[in-house]
């Protein structure tokens, strides 16, 4: 017969028999994604903070490009929604950047043309840059230089995009058509005698634009416009975290400045 000592023994171990294969079943299902998620940040980890910051840069720009052009559109009665659906397909190609399709959009909206007129003369740009544009710029910078120049009335800069033809030459063309000088021209008047000399000019580079798409040239700047493309969708990802992190960092400088305030009081 055993000695009783007074002493309970309780058996401690766990059977984690069970436990140890629901882990390595949810390791299984949830492997992908735990895989995806660490790409993810390995990927972010690897952005510089000059990369992060042109990136949120151009993002930025494109956003605030965009709320202007709805504000200039919807003020003067048109239709946003046919803005956007135009400047969609106008940058599909990957020939102009969209910052600059919106501005060269507004600048004619602020001119006064009809939706038609800049729907056409954005078209006939993109076929005159494509080849006569000055070598200096690209082929966005161009078309955005020129729609300046014709919102200003600066014939220089319409040159930009290789419509040579002065635009006070225009106004005078269309003046004598109809029996007036250009100084008698209405600004209704001198903006269809723009859209006629514009016509005029460019009649013998209609196309071009899907010509240089196939050329060494057009590659590049596809490619140009790829690489906007993914700092925006970069830029994108990091604004709502900025947006939520700058409140707070204002908050720290402001009780920091209080702080130094009462400070220089004492």
């Amino acid at each position: 017969m055993a000695a009783y000592d007074g002493h309970i023994r309780i058996d401690t171990r766990v059977d984690t028999t069970g436990f140890n294969k629901g882990v390595s079943s949810m390791g299984a299902s949830f492997g992908k994604v735990k895989t995806a998620i660490i790409a993810a940040l390995a990927a972010i980890g690897a952005l510089s903070v000059k990369v992060i910051k042109d990136s949120v840069d151009t993002a930025s720009e494109l956003s605030s490009a965009m709320i202007g052009l709805e504000s200039v559109v919807s003020g003067s009665g048109r239709s946003f929604k046919r803005a956007k659906e135009f400047i969609n397909e106008y940058i599909s190609d990957g020939l102009v950047p969209a910052t600059d399709a919106v501005a060269a959009y507004k600048n004619l909206v602020l001119r006064g043309y009809s939706t038609e007129e800049i729907e056409k003369i954005l078209t006939i740009f993109k076929d005159t840059a494509a080849f006569g544009r000055q070598s200096q710029y690209t082929m966005g910078e161009a078309i955005r230089g020129a729609t300046e120049g014709l919102k200003n009335e600066n014939s220089i800069l319409v040159d930009n995009v290789g419509v040579t033809k002065n635009v006070a030459k225009m106004w005078d063309d269309f003046a004598k058509s109809i029996g007036l000088t250009a100084n008698q021209l209405t600004l209704e008047q001198k903006r269809q005698a723009e859209v006629n000399g514009i016509i005029e000019e460019s009649r013998y580079q209609i196309g071009d634009a899907a010509k240089v798409a196939n050329t060494y040239q057009g590659k590049l700047q596809q490619l140009s416009f790829a690489f906007t493309n993914l700092r925006t969708a970069i830029g994108n990802i990091f604004i709502p975290i900025l947006q939520a992190i700058i409140p707070v960092i204002i908050n720290v400088i402001n009780a920091i400045t209080a702080l130094f305030n009462r400070v220089g009081m004492v």
